[in-house]
């Protein structure tokens, strides 16, 4: 989803890493992929044994891929998000500081340098290396900010007398 090729040549660039793609059925990018020299995979069955055998995860929708790495132990950057979803939860993760957003190519290579050696550079990414014990609090908390609480009383009003 999104500018794939261009994130792997920018992950590239960097001198750090080699992209690992998952193309899933998509003949055509995954040809273009190998053609830039990026390992351009098509459908895996197993993620979590994939994912464990790269260095760093880059994502940029923050769903199911993000938690399967993190999952795993996997150092993750959120990169080159995509509208709607993929930034509101950019930048979820990174308030939580679970994946650190990364908004800027020229912010790319301090931050996969800092996943790959472990040394967090911002203070989202340092929360990371002790993060909370039970996810859902956090989910709770972020969803209790995001609220705006006269809807939600009136909402409770409402099931009050419906329910």
């Amino acid at each position: 989803m999104g500018d794939v090729r261009k994130s792997a040549r920018e992950v590239a660039d960097t001198g750090l890493a080699r992209a690992v793609v998952v193309c899933g059925r998509n003949a055509s990018v995954r040809e273009d992929l190998e053609a830039d020299g990026a390992i351009a995979l098509g459908w895996v069955d197993d993620m979590a044994t994939l994912l464990r055998g790269c260095d760093v995860a880059v994502q940029n929708a923050g769903g199911l891929s993000s938690l399967e790495a993190l999952a795993t132990g996997l150092p993750t950057v959120t990169y080159r998000s995509v509208p709607g979803h993929g930034a509101a939860n950019a930048a979820a993760l990174d308030k939580a500081g679970w994946v650190p957003w990364v908004r800027h190519v020229r912010d790319l290579p301090a931050a996969l340098q800092a996943a790959l050696t472990g040394v967090p550079t911002t203070s989202a990414a340092r929360a990371a290396a002790h993060p909370p014990t039970d996810p859902a609090d956090v989910i709770a908390e972020l969803a209790n900010q995001t609220v705006d609480h006269r809807r939600r009383r009136r909402i409770t009003r409402r099931l009050r007398l419906t329910g």
